[in-house]
């Protein structure tokens, strides 16, 4: 069986949480008997909106999915057009009946609500064999969003499956863009689960500063995430200037991710940060690449992030599957996908994450206990090779599902 999954942001122009869910779900199906590594079809822009030049439109290296890029016109976003996460341009569908000729997939595997022309071409020009998948990894449609509505309910209409991370998005999903009941599945994100983890600190044992450590011994506090409103960074450094004052052990914040450019980015935040004199102390890295995110969470202590909304969290696993304990707040599929190793808050009260984040820097056993439990829960239900085995049976029945009502064979 071969699959060929489409996003319209990858490596390396951006490598989000749902761009590395993809490679890391491809990566996994490769694994599954029977299946061979999906392909990724994507454009060759950047997150927020900004073209790429130089990405070759196919790209195969031995240890990652093979990529096809579809070059666009115009090549800047189109503002009078509404978009969200992909500019409103044209692309070429010949170029897309030639991916899905030379892929030749079983199934296409459609990864979030953004790229509605790519994904109504493909259901207007595929195989009569080819089954399709749709993971529309959905928020709420306010705003700017509206308009997707109904082109993703065609989408959802016509697909042979729609799968939702969690029972949150499902009930989104079902009043949103009115697939088929019987057509819905549930599959959540998964988490790649490290085979040793590093040792955890004593309090105020004293560090070289290894490992994004400083030399005091400083707890790390981790976020990661685009930098912008969405993601709530600024929320989150005004929760930790409340409750800095009143840690009895030292701590630093480190705030990774790329700058969405609005309000609340990094020139936003940088200015509050150097106002209040932290910059030894919160730091901005920046968006980082595999390996680096890896030692990221390694290092860390305990992970925070006060998103608007999550339809999964996949930043949360991710930093679970090191040990590592979360604090956030009650939002979107938070409180579902969490059910160990987090501490949840109502959402956007600020003295009870205040409270929250002072304990949990204060209370080493607390974090110990809580990294334990995290780490637990990974293992239990969002490893890779169990959500690959989950989508693998889903693709089939799509396959039945689309031949059958074709009357087509292999």
């Amino acid at each position: 069986m071969r699959a060929l999954l489409v996003t319209p942001y990858y490596r390396p122009a951006h490598l989000g949480g749902i761009e590395r869910a993809i490679e890391r779900l491809a990566t996994a199906l490769g694994r599954q008997d029977g299946m061979e590594r999906p392909a990724v079809l994507c454009t060759r822009y950047a997150f927020p909106p900004r073209y790429v030049d130089g990405l070759a439109a196919r790209e195969l290296t031995p240890e990652r999915p093979e990529i096809f890029r579809l070059s666009s016109w115009p090549r800047r976003p189109l503002p009078l057009f509404p978009y969200y996460s992909c500019p409103v341009t044209l692309f070429s569908s010949r170029a897309v009946e030639r991916v899905l000729r030379d892929d030749r997939p079983d199934v296409v595997h459609l990864v979030g609500d953004g790229w509605v022309w790519a994904h109504l071409t493909i259901l207007a020009r595929r195989a009569p064999r080819t089954a399709v998948v749709f993971t529309p990894s959905f928020h709420d449609l306010a705003g700017s969003r509206r308009w997707l509505r109904w082109p993703n309910t065609l989408v959802a209409r016509q697909a042979e499956r729609t799968v939702v991370l969690s029972g949150h998005e499902w009930r989104g999903v079902a009043t949103a863009y009115r697939p088929r009941r019987d057509h819905l599945a549930r599959i959540p994100w998964g988490a790649e689960v490290p085979d040793a983890l590093p040792a955890r600190r004593a309090p105020d044992k004293a560090s070289d500063g290894a490992s994004g450590e400083e030399p005091d011994g400083a707890l790390t506090l981790l976020c990661v995430g685009r930098l912008g409103e969405h993601k709530g960074q600024a929320w989150l450094l005004d929760v930790y200037l409340r409750a800095r004052p009143h840690f009895k052990r030292r701590a630093r914040l480190v705030l990774v991710g790329a700058d969405e450019g609005d309000a609340g980015g990094r020139d936003a935040l940088a200015r509050r940060i150097a106002t209040h004199g932290l910059e030894d102390e919160v730091v901005l890295t920046g968006e980082v690449d595999d390996a680096e995110l890896g030692r990221l969470y390694g290092a860390a202590d305990l992970f925070v992030l006060f998103s608007r909304y999550e339809a999964f969290g996949l930043v949360y696993v991710e930093a679970m599957a090191y040990g590592v304990p979360v604090l956030t707040h009650d939002v979107g599929a938070v409180s579902e996908a969490l059910t160990g190793g987090a501490v949840i808050v109502p959402p956007y009260d600020e003295p009870a994450a205040t409270r929250a984040l002072v304990r949990l820097v204060d209370d080493a056993e607390a974090l110990s206990r809580l990294g334990v439990e995290a780490r637990a829960l990974v293992e239990n239900a969002y490893s890779w090779d169990a959500v690959a085995a989950r989508y693998r049976q889903v693709y089939e029945e799509a396959i039945h599902e689309r031949r059958r009502t074709t009357g087509t064979n292999a």
